[in-house]
């Protein structure tokens, strides 16, 4: 049997994870970006407050609900994540 630790994600491995959800389609509600996040749902109201205050998602109100899709800001920054992520996985091996 492999003994498989979980491990920990960082605050910018759930901004990235929100950022990519939020890339789907053609954005998401909250309620789905918390079950796809996995986070509770204050957790979720913080995360989305920093990001839509630093303009890497944008809301977007229809109907009663609000839709949150990534900015270009965003997809920049979930780009340069990547690359960065690619840069020390590489390192470590």
């Amino acid at each position: 049997m492999v003994n498989k630790i979980a491990k920990k994600r960082t605050y910018l491995d759930i901004i990235a994870d929100m950022l990519s959800i939020a890339d789907k389609g053609n954005g998401m509600k909250k309620t789905h970006l918390m079950y796809h996040t996995n986070l509770s749902y204050n957790q979720l109201r913080c995360y989305i407050d920093f990001l839509v205050k630093m303009d890497l998602l944008e809301v977007i109100k229809q109907s009663k609900d609000n839709i949150y899709r990534l900015t270009n800001k965003g997809r920049k920054f979930l780009e340069e994540y990547r690359k960065l992520k690619g840069l020390l996985t590489k390192a470590s091996t």
